[in-house]
């Protein structure tokens, strides 16, 4: 009757190790699924399995200004609205027209002489009143420039907001990183001192197994928090300029 707990605890133990085993080998599948998604991305033809590095970026604080893919359409409505304004200035400008003409009909080459005709003239025009049309039209001018100046304060305002918000959760993701790296490594020594008590047979296998199913969920804890800095990060640089 005494081995009877040893004996469920030895049980609980490779039921725990079972699922330990399946969950790894569900993430090699899901991880097998990836790279080969991976590889179809970039045209890669490779089929062998190979081990990704982690990945290493950090915030890119260069200033891109109007070069940004995101400013493009501003700075193309900016030309319209400008060549839109050219375009009426030099509709109400003076202007001066000239043509010339010459030409030649015959049927007889002895009468070539008399029939050879050419012409010019001059026109010059000077806009006087058009029933206030050029001031209606740099009135819809400066409206469209306003209008665009609000859309791009608009939307610089909600760059700035989100960047703010980012590096808010950023740096919190960086303080909660330094805590579980701390935890972690307290936790790994106390797994070695709690697997000395196991042989020892001073520590039952159930605390060890619970102490072991801690340490798995505090690593997968800090890896997810890793994984959403990487995501901040990349969020990051792609709206920045």
């Amino acid at each position: 009757m005494a081995t009877l707990p040893s004996q469920a605890s030895f049980l609980g133990f490779q039921i725990e190790y079972q699922s330990i085993e399946r969950q790894v080998k569900e993430s090699s599948i899901v991880y097998q699924r990836d790279l080969a998604d991976l590889n179809i991305i970039c045209g890669i033809t490779d089929t062998g399995e190979i081990s990704l590095k982690s990945p290493s970026f950090n915030i890119d604080s260069t200033i891109r200004g109007a070069g940004n893919p995101f400013l493009k359409q501003y700075f193309i409505d900016s030309m319209q609205i400008s060549n839109s304004r050219l375009l009426v200035d030099n509709r109400y400008r003076p202007s001066v027209k000239w043509m010339a003409d010459a030409g030649l009909l015959s049927s007889q080459f002895s009468t070539i002489g008399k029939n050879f005709g050419m012409s010019a003239g001059l026109t010059f025009s000077v806009p006087l009143y058009d029933g206030h049309q050029k001031r209606i039209e740099y009135s819809k001018i400066d409206l469209e420039e306003k209008t665009r100046m609000k859309y791009l304060e608009f939307f610089l305002t909600q760059r700035d907001q989100e960047i703010d918000r980012i590096l808010k959760e950023l740096y919190a993701t960086e303080s909660t990183i330094t805590l579980y790296t701390a935890q972690k490594e307290n936790t790994e020594q106390m797994l070695e001192s709690a697997r000395k008590l196991l042989n020892a047979g001073m520590m039952s296998i159930t605390d060890y197994i619970l102490m072991i199913r801690n340490y798995r969920e505090l690593s997968l804890t800090l890896n997810q928090a890793r994984f959403k800095k990487l995501g901040l990060i990349n969020d990051y640089n792609y709206i920045h300029w």
